[in-house]
């Protein structure tokens, strides 16, 4: 009964974040805060080790739908943003430590994204950079331009960050209340 459980529960969950992603690409972008949300809730009710699978499945499911490879790389990071979530729940840390982790974790997929696929996701440098010039024309330095992009970048993080790990929160706080585990 329990190994049925996880996999009915983990099909639904492969499921929901199919849909979230398509949901996402239709959208240009709205939902991808979304996409590791029901994976955290899996893995709140599951575990780290019964999610990892679930999660491999999430980027098969997105190599099967989707094809692009940016939408591959986009389920991987998501989906390893949402594991480091479930770590972070499984081990009770602390809410600052919790966002350190999900920060840290969320650059390195920022960056790749940004980097190699820019323009698939709606941000190329180089066109930040020239916006930044335009609307801010006084700067002499151009280090200024750069640090500013950063910063506006580390800010986007922060927020996604916080809505991945709210609304996760919501949910599952919403679930234990609803269905007794």
């Amino acid at each position: 009964m329990k190994t049925t459980k996880h996999l009915t529960t983990g099909a639904m969950t492969v499921a929901l974040t199919t849909l979230v992603m398509l949901f996402d690409r239709a959208t240009v972008g709205v939902f991808m805060s979304f996409l590791p949300v029901p994976l955290i809730v899996y893995g709140f009710y599951f575990g780290l080790k019964s999610s990892f699978p679930v999660y491999v499945a999430c980027v098969v499911s997105a190599l099967i739908f989707t094809g692009y490879l940016p939408t591959v790389l986009l389920m991987t990071g998501y989906g390893l943003i949402g594991l480091v979530c479930i770590f972070a729940n499984s081990k009770k840390l602390k809410t600052r430590q919790t966002y350190a982790l999900l920060v840290v974790s969320a650059i390195p997929v920022y960056v790749l994204m940004i980097t190699q696929f820019g323009a698939f996701f709606g941000f190329e440098y180089s066109l930040a950079y020239s916006a930044t010039q335009n609307m801010m024309p006084y700067i002499a330095n151009p280090a200024i331009y750069h640090i500013i992009i950063i910063i506006g970048i580390l800010i986007l993080i922060l927020m996604e960050t916080f809505i991945i790990k709210t609304s996760s929160t919501i949910l599952i706080n919403v679930m234990q209340r609803r269905f007794k585990k």
